[in-house]
């Protein structure tokens, strides 16, 4: 198990959301 790696999946995971969320905000207005 490498832990570096689980950590950059999760906040790759993080931001990967937060851009899917922004988006979905800028289409709805």
């Amino acid at each position: 198990m490498n832990i570096e790696r689980e950590k950059m999946n999760g906040i790759f995971h993080d931001i990967t959301e937060a851009v899917g969320e922004m988006q979905a905000f800028g289409a709805a207005q």
